[in-house]
This record gives structure tokens, sequence and C-alpha cells, in this order.
């Protein structure tokens, strides 16, 4: 059988957030696998995220000042997005066609006997401007569709969207989503139960990752910033930590202007992203990657989040079930006493966790398993 995955990021166009979207992609092609060897990830192109993922990011904003500072991200977009091309082009079977909008797709749904749609926030209406090929309406067949981890990333659906969501929704036969309040909103719409599952990341235990990883030494011992962008609190708060440790701080860099920050920052490929986490004395993040692969490599974190932020559902969720809610920092860097995280708790919450998860994706796929191929789209 033929199977699937459609997920957030683009492939062909690359993805400006490499780090965060690139390992969802590996993590759910390579468990899939282990389930059914062929598999491919679908190259779908989200319309409304095109320019979202070019390099050259100028054109669209109305202030000169906010085009020349996409200008001079550049040379860190285009980066990013080569070490991108070069992890899909060595990683994964991708689809022979590109398909650049829903149209596109629905002409050759035929070629996949199951489609899995997820995960990060397929279903955030703002981020994708409701593209309903997320919700796989370009699938005829119901019983063709699984959503594996797929996230609305919102608290709340706006009421213009709720009826189309409603009605694709039902057409979704296995049905499951990353967060509580993920699973809430899809009883509210169709009085369905769906299974709350990990993110794809964390299907994979800490010693796949760490054979995964691929080392960028470091001469002494250092807090990690990892953020999604610039954040003043991280910042601070990865100070504040770095001098009670003892150590420097090292960055993630987000764009080009962290590199005249007194940090040093660095632009991991995927691999060396696994490694700077693994080795931090401690990571300081507003990232929902950067929490959970803290969590998942055993390394002590604290994540900084904005109390009135709408979309911290899926990262106190995850904390909620492995009882880790005391790592969030609410809005301001503050003086806190470090402290130790019993992580052979954590692990077994987590464990049993992954394994429901696994139960979930070998289940859903081999209700229709045969000998025909798999497929993966993501987006």
């Amino acid at each position: 059988m033929k199977i699937g995955i459609l997920g957030y990021g683009t492939v062909a166009s690359g993805l400006v957030d490499i780090i965060d979207n690139n390992k969802d992609k590996r993590a759910l092609y390579k468990k899939v696998k282990s389930i059914n060897s062929d598999v491919e990830v679908i190259d779908y192109i989200c319309p409304n995220k095109v320019q979202t993922y070019k390099s050259l990011d100028i054109g669209k904003h109305k202030s000169l000042v906010k085009n020349i500072y996409a200008f001079l991200q550049f040379p860190v977009r285009k980066y990013k997005n080569n070490i991108f091309a070069n992890e899909i082009s060595q990683m994964y079977k991708i689809s022979n066609n590109k398909y650049e909008n829903n149209q596109d797709i629905s002409k050759d749904y035929k070629k996949w006997d199951k489609v899995i749609c997820g995960s990060d926030q397929i279903w955030n209406h703002d981020n994708t401007k409701f593209d309903t090929t997320y919700l796989l309406d370009f699938i005829k067949e119901d019983n063709k569709k699984i959503s594996y981890a797929a996230s609305f990333g919102l608290s709340d659906i706006d009421d213009k969207y709720k009826a189309k969501y409603t009605e694709l929704l039902n057409k979704i036969e296995n049905l499951s989503v990353r967060e509580v309040r993920g699973k809430e909103i899809v009883k509210e719409l169709t009085n369905r139960d769906s299974q709350v599952v990990l993110d794809p990341t964390l299907l994979l235990n800490k010693e796949e990752w760490i054979e995964f990883a691929q080392s960028i030494p470091q001469n002494e011992k250092y807090v990690l910033i990892y953020t999604l962008g610039r954040n003043k609190e991280v910042d601070k708060q990865a100070e504040i930590i770095s001098k009670k440790l003892g150590c420097k701080v090292v960055k993630i860099a987000t764009d080009a202007l962290d590199f005249v920050s007194k940090y040093k920052c660095v632009i991991p490929n995927p691999q060396q992203y696994v490694d700077l986490i693994n080795n931090a004395a401690c990571v300081v993040t507003d990232s929902f990657h950067g929490t959970i692969f803290s969590v998942n490599l055993n390394v002590p974190f604290y994540t900084v989040l904005k109390s009135t932020n709408k979309r911290n559902s899926r990262i106190t969720g995850i904390l909620d079930i492995v009882g880790l809610s005391d790592r969030v920092i609410y809005d301001r860097a503050k003086d806190i006493e470090i402290t130790s995280i019993n992580y052979l708790e954590v692990n077994k919450k987590l464990d049993n966790e992954r394994l429901k998860s696994i139960n979930f994706l070998t289940n859903s796929l081999n209700n229709f398993i045969n000998d025909k191929d798999m497929v993966i789209n993501e987006v």
C-alpha cells in the first residue's frame, strides 16, 4: 500500500525554520518506514507559505525599513534553505510531482492508498490561511485518511471556520492530535474522540537521536539559547543562568543580527542541532521543539513564555504530561534557583506516551497495509 505524509513545511522551496520542521519530517518518516519500507514525502507547497520560505523575502512589506531588514536576512535564510535542500535530497523519498495548490494534488490523490497529515500546526487557520489540503479534502475516500499529531496551535477556532472544520474532521477516519486542547476542539466541533499522541520527534528515543547527531565541538560548557525569533527575555534568562553555572552562552542564530550580538552564534544543521542540545549545561528557549528535545535528551532547560500567548498550549500540554510544568518562566526573566530534573520519572511517563503513540500509528497503518507501497505527505 502506498502511504503519503502531508506536513507543514514545503519540500522544494525549502524552509526558513530548517531546525523545527525538518526534525518532524525525519522522525515521522523514519517511524513509518520502520512499519512499511516503501514511503515517500509528498512535495506540496502551501500557496500561502511560499513567500515565507523564500530566501529573499522582500517586496511584501509596506515599510522601507522592513524591506531593508528582510534584505539583510538573505545570507542566513539562503544558508538555512541550502541546508534543508541537502537534507531532503539525502534522507527522503520525495513524490515525483510537486504540487502547488489543492487542485493539482487532487488530480493525483489515487496514487496514495493512505495519507498521513502531520504534524505541527497544520490546522492553524492563521498560519495557512485555512488551507484545507491539510485536512485531506483532496482525498475522496475517508478510510484513506490519518492525522498524526496534528495541531491547531490555537486555543480557540474562529467562528467563520468552524463549519468547514467540522465537515472535514469528520471525514478523517484515524484521528489524532498533539495537544489536550486539540482533542477538546475536535470534540467540540465533531463530538468525536481523538487520541492525543506525541510530536513525531518524540517517536524516536534519546539513543536514536544521539545516533543521528553530528558533533559541533565546544571548548567549554555552555548555556544554549534557541528561540523562534528575537526574544530579549530568553536572552536575559540565559545570561542569569550562565552566570550561576559559570559558563558561556551559545545561541542558535535566527537572523543576521544575531551575529553582531555578544553571544557565540551558530547555524547548525539538524544533526548538529541535536548535538548542541545534548551537550548543553542548560537550554533556554521559547520553542516547542527546543523544549521537547531538551526533555527527550534529558537536558536541564527552562522555557520562557508570554502568559498572554494563545499558542502556549502545545508546550504546556506536553510538560503537564511529563510533570515538568515548573520549568516554564512566564513573561520576564527571573533570578531563579536552578533546580535539577528527575529524568528517571520523566522518562517513564514519556516512554509510556511513546508506546501509545507508536501503537496508534502502527494500528492506523496496518488496517490497510498489504504488499503495495506506502506514502508520507508532509507540509
